[in-house]
């Protein structure tokens, strides 16, 4: 079986790998991107019009109604403290009490 050599950038280092030729479907050359002028506008924007979803969760909700947030223990890094005050913010502003919010938090195996 022929092979073809492959040179993966990986940190400040090149990694070589074999594989089986006609296996590789092409590559993704990423390149810096400069950052956000405005975080948290772009976060909200983000939620407001969710991928694959015709409503935000902020046209979704309705008062008296109760709102669980999932939320990464702090094994993960997720960035939950950029997004978590925007998301909150949100549902208040769409008429959610802030005694109907409730964290749950996913601890998965950990202690």
């Amino acid at each position: 079986m022929s092979t073809i050599e492959i040179e993966i950038p990986y940190g400040s280092e090149i990694v070589q790998a074999t594989l089986p030729a006609g296996k590789l479907l092409g590559s993704l050359d990423v390149t810096d991107t400069p950052g956000l002028v405005d975080r948290d506008r772009a976060i909200r924007e983000t939620i407001d019009a969710p991928i694959g979803i015709e409503k935000s969760i902020f046209q979704i909700v309705n008062p008296g109604e109760s709102v669980a947030i999932v939320v990464p223990d702090s094994f993960r890094t997720a960035r939950i403290e950029q997004v978590l005050p925007i998301l909150v913010e949100g549902l208040i502003e769409s008429v959610i009490s802030e005694s109907d919010i409730t964290f749950v938090y996913a601890t998965g195996t950990h202690r």
